[in-house]
């Protein structure tokens, strides 16, 4: 036990006389739990025991340790100046220059929907090479749509040759143009524009070849056309043996107009390389002859709304032309007219892919 408190002069706390007892963790508690007034008892450490860990102490060594200082330094030792609590001492990561990590490419979405190609097929009369046989070609249908009908029979009739000689310029400019699409397609390569250096053929031989391969296409039509009226044929069997012969120039053509641009002469125009080219490959030849259908089926759509402009005899032979609903079908016409030469350059582009992408085709046709 402890002896009782003792003062001494000048001394402002009391302290407890006796010997100083050591403090074991491991000794236990007083069975009394403390001193008769009911005060854990107090326990002195021995003289020259370093202090006990704070966590102010423990947390001051660890950024000491930080800022260059050993964890084991001295009292003695002259303490790191630190900076006031309104002006940060700047750190590494704030007075570097903040540069951005370079960004991986971001991967492709596989779910991601993909253009379809034939949008791309689809936007071949407006290619940079093709785009003045477009200009050309509106040019010439919206004057030829224009110059449809006449308020007398002589006028109907001048302007009916006019009309005629419209289509020469037309047909020159789809052959011209067609051929260079599909000869670009097979050796994949851009569109020329006016001068093809890569071409040898001359314009009007290429603008000729078209028109043979149209003419083999629609011979079956221009024949019955030309005999039907010998016999009085009704009208139902014209209208009947016009779409069969229809149906049989879209199976042939873009095999002849291919055959033609691989050969550089008229022969490849012969059915019976289009014959060969569908026992070859059924499935790639339906794909080639959609875009063919479409520029034949808005030929016949126009061919019938020209033929509206003629009046019947019993309202005869002087009309009021320009009217608003004349003016309009002819706008209308204009229309028809122009999407069948869309159809007809998409029609070239799709044959040139059938050669370059089909090869046992191009062996028949070639």
């Amino acid at each position: 036990m402890t002896g009782p408190l003792e003062l001494e002069p000048g001394d402002p706390e009391p302290r407890r006389a006796g010997p100083v007892r050591p403090t074991h963790a491991d000794e236990p508690p007083d069975a009394t739990g403390g001193d008769s007034s009911g005060s854990a008892p107090l326990e002195m450490e021995p003289a020259g025991s370093p202090p006990p860990a704070t966590p102010d102490a423990t947390l001051g060594a660890t950024l000491g340790a930080t800022n260059g200082a050993s964890p084991d330094a001295t009292p003695g030792t002259e303490p790191v100046a630190e900076a006031p609590a309104s002006e940060p001492q700047p750190t590494v990561e704030s007075a570097a220059p903040a540069v951005a990590a370079p960004s991986a490419p971001a991967p492709a979405d596989p779910g991601a929907p993909s253009e379809s190609p034939w949008l791309e097929i689809l936007r071949t009369p407006v290619a940079p090479g093709v785009l003045p046989a477009t200009f050309m070609l509106a040019a010439l249908f919206l004057f030829m749509s224009w110059v449809e009908g006449g308020s007398t029979k002589d006028s109907r009739h001048y302007l009916m040759w006019l009309r005629g000689a419209l289509w020469i310029p037309a047909f020159a400019v789809l052959g011209l143009w067609s051929r260079r699409i599909t000869k670009a397609t097979i050796e994949d390569r851009p569109v020329a524009g006016f001068t093809d250096e890569l071409d040898p053929m001359d314009r009007r031989t290429a603008a000729g070849l078209f028109v043979v391969c149209l003419a083999v296409g629609m011979l079956p039509a221009g024949l019955w056309m030309s005999v039907q009226s010998a016999f009085g044929a009704p009208s139902w069997l014209t209208a009947a043996v016009l779409a069969a012969c229809l149906v049989a120039a879209t199976l042939h053509l873009p095999f002849a107009h291919a055959a033609t641009v691989l050969r550089d002469d008229a022969s490849g125009a012969l059915p019976t390389r289009s014959l060969r080219a569908w026992r070859k490959n059924a499935f790639a030849a339906k794909i080639a002859v959609a875009p063919t259908a479409a520029f034949l089926g808005l030929f016949g759509i126009a061919a019938v709304l020209s033929g509206t402009f003629n009046p019947s005899p019993e309202r005869g032979a002087t009309i009021e032309d320009h009217t608003f609903g004349r003016d309009l079908l002819r706008f209308v016409l204009f229309g028809v007219r122009f999407a069948m030469a869309w159809a007809a350059l998409v029609a070239a582009r799709v044959s040139g892919m059938l050669v370059r992408d089909v090869p046992e085709v191009r062996q028949e046709i070639q």
